[in-house]
């Protein structure tokens, strides 16, 4: 999948959770959520995992991208902070935390110092 088409689809209302699934099963071959789980129960846990960390790679992207673009833009920042709170990816929460501010934003720094180094954490501002 190219970056500007999941920033289209993500714009249009899809969730991030719903584009990883779908990257997923475009790997897989296969068409719906059900099949996609017993896809990845089939393969090694090498390959599965290796799966999981290319589609969240490419999600990290798309959130640094949608942060980047669309910084004042609250539907967005929503859309992102429910992907940062499900797969508490680092990209996720910097996309948000040097982007937006929003009245979560406090949890959400918490969080993400809690989750990560604070070599990783130390350039997002707040308490």
């Amino acid at each position: 999948m190219e970056l500007e088409k999941a920033i289209e689809d993500i714009l249009l209302g899809e969730s991030l959770r719903s584009l990883r699934n779908r990257l997923l099963m475009d790997q897989l071959g296969v068409r719906d959520e059900d099949q996609l789980a017993v896809a990845l129960r089939g393969l090694d846990d090498t390959r599965a995992a290796e799966l999981r960390m290319d589609a969240q790679r490419f999600l990290g992207t798309v959130c640094r991208t949608l942060g980047e673009r669309h910084e004042r833009d609250m539907r967005i920042c929503r859309v992102i902070e429910i992907w940062a709170e499900e797969s508490k990816d680092y990209d996720a929460f910097d996309a948000l935390l040097c982007n937006f501010d929003w009245p979560g934003r406090e949890r959400i720094l918490a969080e993400g110092r809690r989750l990560f180094p604070s070599t990783l954490t130390e350039h997002w501002s707040g308490t």
